[in-house]
Parts: C-alpha cells; structure tokens; sequence
C-alpha cells in the first residue's frame, strides 16, 4: 500500500538495526552471564554462585514493573537518568565489595536497575523514531 505516492518499503532500515542491535545485546548478556558466574566461582562456593545469580534474575524480574511504574510516575527520561546511575553506583560497588552480603544487594540493585533500563528503552525507542 503506497504512502504519499511512495511504493511500499520492503527493507525497512530502522526495523532491521533494532535487530541486529537486540541480537547482540542478547548474545552479550550470555557472555556476560558466563564470565559472571567463572569469576565469582573463583571466590565462592558453587552454592554461593547460584544464589548471587538468581538475586540477579529476581531483580531484573522485579525490575520490569517497577520500572514501568518509575516511568509512568516520574517521566521515561528522568527514569532512565536515574537507572544509568543505579547501574554505575552497583558497579562501583561490585567492584569494591568485600563481603558476599554487600555483593549480593549490589547485584540486587544491578538487577534491578540494568533491566529497569532496558524496559524503559524499549517504551521510549519506537516513539523517538519520526511518524511516517
């Protein structure tokens, strides 16, 4: 169906980046997931590893409607502003922490502020994209 006169798009530009950007994205998260639990099983137990990563998984799980709720009551702008910031402080304090508690609340706080992100980044990319 012609848009003002121009015929239909098959290879639509913007549709194919998100693509291959999303991929990538999923494809470094896996990676990342399975350095993640090398290094930490250079440190803990295996028992230790398992839980510190499904303090990870549960505040991203959780992390999908507190974002969403952070979005609809502050702004998506100002709640991606404040989950970069969450994510730079838990990576600080990953970086630093020297006892698994205060490990586990930074990759609590990780979780939930990386997957936050990424939730409020996928509501506010196709509306930054012009109407056609």
């Amino acid at each position: 169906m012609p848009v003002r006169g121009r015929p239909y798009e098959v290879f639509n530009v913007e549709i194919v980046m998100l693509t291959v950007l999303s991929s990538l994205y999923m494809l470094s998260i896996m990676l990342w997931y399975n350095f993640l639990s090398l290094y930490l099983g250079s440190f803990f137990e295996v028992e230790e590893v398992g839980l510190l990563l499904s303090i990870l998984t549960a505040g991203g799980m959780l992390s999908i409607i507190l974002g969403g709720l952070l979005a609809d009551s502050l702004g998506r702008r100002p709640a991606i502003a404040i989950a970069i910031i969450g994510v730079a402080v838990a990576a600080v304090a990953l970086g630093f922490s020297r006892s698994f508690m205060v490990l586990a609340l930074a990759i609590l706080v990780f979780g939930l502020c990386f997957q936050s992100l990424r939730t409020i980044t996928r509501v506010l990319l196709p509306r930054s994209f012009p109407r056609r």
